[in-house]
């Protein structure tokens, strides 16, 4: 479905949310199954264990609530439709109790109320992707902004402890301080220009993690937790939100639900980045080589190998994925070799003859890639992405030009904060890495 923004230049928006009217009962039902299965136990157990006296575990203060609020967006709300404006408007007194009800519920022995394992998803239709089929959708969760806000308590504590004791691995870049996507490519294209001084050919796979989310077995992470020396209360108040939650799924001004789960991580949930970074911290300790160096992104993971013979890196590559593989089963999770994709950097016009074959299927050959929103060409030209590049600041051009007229429109500092967010960014994401490209691209 399509909405139109009426102008000098008409443009038409798409909207990616699906009509559930038009979509079949069994579509919906299997969606509806595939994030809560029949076969997922709907309960994880609680530990038992004593009040410890760890850091990580004292009362939260009034000043650590203030700045959870001033760090809250006002985003949807959850099925209690509380929004994080009106926490933000409570007068002092009442932000005091509700604190105080966060400190029985973390050191305590409050149980948190049920409302707050109530979780809308709002599937969103990928890109070029069938409109009635379940895995064409992503799902987003939205859960109670009480809980969010209690979450953002643990969650500021716990990247700042794991930070100081440099417990998350150097390959890991997602929601940690200081690192971005920008720096992640910035090393990555680093190593292959190095490659490329010293006449070496690097090949780099680039892996798809099937529902990474969505497939975290919560006993693993839990063991995981334990493993890197967090306390057992703290294991505790992090998974039980994830546990015996309740599904529903709205569209289209309809929902749909519940269903009870203890499968995976919420995608939207505020935990679920940082919970994600400790259930695949022991990835990369998986790789005893020195020549394979891993790049991760939450999920989005790349791995690297560099040597001067053409077919001498694919080789090694396989090894490494094979690697990969056994730690995804492990973990109950797999590679969707479908997305994943090699491709080996080098100055020389030949490529490389032999391919990795994993599980009976052949992992896709190309001579440029998408990552994190840049495309990486074989010889890192840049002249893929700057086209690519210049067709998105263009159409986003043309929805800008719908918004001023002479006698009409917005304002112009609307429009400049428009032009900033829809073109700008775009030009300026990535600029860092291809500014070294040749006048002939750069001038385009």
């Amino acid at each position: 479905m399509s909405r139109l923004i009426r102008g000098p230049y008409h443009v038409y928006i798409e909207n990616n949310e699906p009509n559930f009217s038009e979509a079949s009962a069994e579509w919906v039902q299997e969606f509806h199954c595939k994030l809560a299965p029949n076969y997922v136990s709907n309960n994880i157990q609680r530990r038992i264990s004593t009040w410890t006296n760890h850091e990580l575990m004292q009362p939260f203060t009034l000043i650590e609530l203030q700045r959870v609020f001033k760090q809250n967006n006002n985003t949807s709300p959850g099925k209690d439709q509380i929004h994080y404006s009106m926490l933000y408007q409570l007068p002092t007194t009442t932000k005091q109790s509700l604190l105080d009800i966060f400190n029985q519920i973390y050191c305590g022995n409050a149980e948190i109320p049920k409302d707050w394992y109530d979780y809308i998803i709002i599937p969103i239709l990928k890109p070029g992707k069938p409109e009635h089929h379940q895995d064409s959708y992503r799902p987003i969760a939205l859960a109670s902004c009480v809980l969010k806000t209690y979450g953002r308590l643990i969650k500021n504590r716990l990247e700042f402890y794991l930070e100081k004791n440099q417990l998350p691995p150097s390959s890991q870049y997602r929601f940690r301080k200081g690192r971005s996507t920008q720096d992640l490519l910035i090393q990555l294209t680093t190593d292959i220009q190095i490659g490329f001084s010293n006449n070496t050919h690097t090949s780099v796979i680039f892996l798809d993690v099937m529902g990474a989310y969505d497939n975290v077995d919560l006993n693993i992470l839990y063991s995981k937790i334990i493993n890197i020396g967090l306390p057992k209360e703290l294991a505790n108040h992090l998974l039980l939100p994830y546990s015996n939650r309740n599904i529903f799924i709205r569209a289209s001004e309809q929902t749909i639900g519940p269903r009870s789960t203890s499968k995976g991580l919420a995608q939207g949930s505020i935990l679920s980045p940082i919970l994600y970074i400790i259930y695949s911290y022991d990835f990369e300790r998986a790789f005893n080589s020195r020549d394979a160096k891993i790049y991760q992104f939450a999920d989005d993971c790349a791995i690297n190998m560099q040597n001067k013979n053409l077919s001498q890196p694919m080789e090694l590559l396989e090894t490494a994925t094979s690697i990969a593989h056994e730690w995804f089963e492990n973990n109950g999770s797999s590679i969707a070799y479908s997305k994943s994709c090699v491709c080996t950097f080098t100055r020389s016009r030949l490529s490389p003859s032999n391919i990795i074959t994993l599980d009976g299927q052949n992992i896709s050959y190309k001579t440029s890639v998408k990552y994190l929103g840049a495309i990486l060409d074989k010889k890192l030209n840049w002249k893929e992405h700057i086209t690519y590049i210049l067709k998105r600041s263009q159409n986003a051009f043309n929805i800008l030009k719908s918004f001023p007229h002479r006698k009409w429109g917005a304002d112009p500092a609307v429009c400049l904060t428009f032009y900033r967010t829809l073109v700008r960014s775009i030009l300026d994401y990535g600029s860092i890495l291809y500014g070294n490209a040749s006048r002939i691209h750069l001038q385009k």
